[in-house]
């Protein structure tokens, strides 16, 4: 029997064939294992830095949070803490507001007896599709805050003179993607400033835009305890018959539910007032033969803390 024959009959040893077939398949199977544990890791390292990202967010949510659970109007009861916020400016990734500070400064003298301090915070410029936020704070020693110019709000983070620079200027969270999702970071819920009583957080977080894992939603709201809000005026006119209206303001309210101070009732666009008081009589002038007639009133009330409302009713027949 030939020698070749009877080897592969029984076995005996591979040929070099054999051996650089095995070879190439050993390649190729260990080249598609290493493939995907390097896609493992690469994957596993994204999900640790996003989770990471998304708890550097969390931390700075609860940082504004406790912020503006601490809100302070430079006058007690205005409510004039929050001195940029969007939907009232349109950028909708800056937020600047008064709140009591946890440290009084030993700089003496300090007619700051309240300890309050400006703070700001704001979404940097994009970088590779992400941003930084930021937080700033001021202080100050006069009994006053200082007026809160465009340069301390011009950029992100701003080197304004206004801000505290060190450590007052602070980056505190990474990879914000919101301007790429056309989200807003904060939001108010009015447009006049004055009448803000509570602000969202969105944050959309992404440190690899584009790519898996997708982009985080981080978001929280804050209702702001401490913002005094205007009283709200409710009326009712009803016809007595005789030319005379009877005005009745029990509908008015306070949100804060303080008893408010004024009463004040207008007729027809005119400055001086009708009458005044919670329930009130006011007689319309005209000739008798004039009437029926359509009048127009206005109810303007005042809180204690100087802050009013008003409601205007037209087409009201007094006969």
């Amino acid at each position: 029997m030939n020698p070749v024959a009877r080897r592969l009959r029984e076995e005996e040893g591979f040929t070099l064939v054999e051996v650089m077939v095995v070879s190439v398949l050993m390649i190729l199977v260990l080249g598609a294992t290493l493939t995907t544990f390097t896609e493992f890791e690469s994957v596993e390292r994204a999900n640790t830095l996003q989770n990471e990202s998304a708890d550097q967010s969390r931390r700075a949510i609860v940082v504004l949070s406790r912020e503006l659970r601490n809100l302070a109007s430079p006058t007690n009861g205005q409510p004039l803490a929050v001195e940029k916020a969007y939907p009232h400016d349109p950028y909708p990734h800056d937020l600047v507001f008064l709140t009591v500070a946890p440290v009084r400064p030993a700089t003496t003298p300090n007619a700051n007896v309240r300890n309050i301090r400006r703070v700001r915070y704001c979404l940097g410029d994009s970088s590779g599709g992400k941003a930084t936020l930021w937080s700033q704070t001021q202080t100050w020693t006069t009994a006053d805050p200082p007026a809160l110019t465009p340069a301390q709000t011009a950029s992100c983070p701003s080197a304004d003179v206004g801000w505290e620079l060190v450590p007052g200027t602070r980056a505190l969270a990474e990879n914000l993607v919101n301007r790429e999702t056309g989200q807003p970071v904060f939001t108010a819920n009015a447009a006049a400033l004055n009448r803000v009583t509570s602000l969202r957080v969105g944050i959309d977080v992404d440190v690899n835009p584009g790519a898996r894992p997708a982009a985080a939603r981080l978001a929280s709201g804050v209702f702001l305890r401490n913002q005094n809000r205007p009283p709200v005026a409710a009326f009712t006119a009803t016809d007595t018959g005789t030319r005379r209206l009877l005005l009745n303001a029990s509908g008015a309210a306070d949100p804060e539910g303080k008893p408010l101070s004024e009463y004040i009732w207008h007729a027809d666009g005119i400055t001086q007032p009708v009458a005044s008081g919670v329930i009130a009589y006011w007689t319309v002038p005209g000739a008798p033969s004039s009437f029926p007639q359509s009048r127009t009133v206005t109810l303007r009330v005042r809180d204690p803390e100087g802050l009013s409302g008003e409601q205007t009713q037209t087409g009201i027949l007094v006969r």
